[in-house]
């Protein structure tokens, strides 16, 4: 519902992003919108298939006009609103 009310942005920073068809299908009609969406996840994970997944659906993300970065370093779990 978040997705689907944005306006404006939507940045979603998350050591384990495994999205869903739904999820990806809000996240490419929020930027037809207008909106624009970041990802931000580990360039590196405790679980290597997180990490396939991740990398499965860059492709499509990306060419839909999604901006995705890799942060180095430690994965946090700290949750923010």
């Amino acid at each position: 519902m978040a997705i689907a009310g944005a306006v404006k942005s939507i940045k979603i920073e998350t050591p384990y992003f495994v999205p869903g068809p739904t999820i990806i299908r809000a996240l490419l009609r929020a930027v037809r919108r207008g909106v624009k969406v970041e990802l931000i996840l580990p360039a590196q994970s405790d679980l290597p298939l997180v990490r396939l997944v991740n990398r499965i659906s860059y492709a499509a993300l990306i060419k839909g006009g999604i901006e995705i970065f890799e942060r180095e370093g430690p994965s946090s779990t700290a949750k923010s609103c």
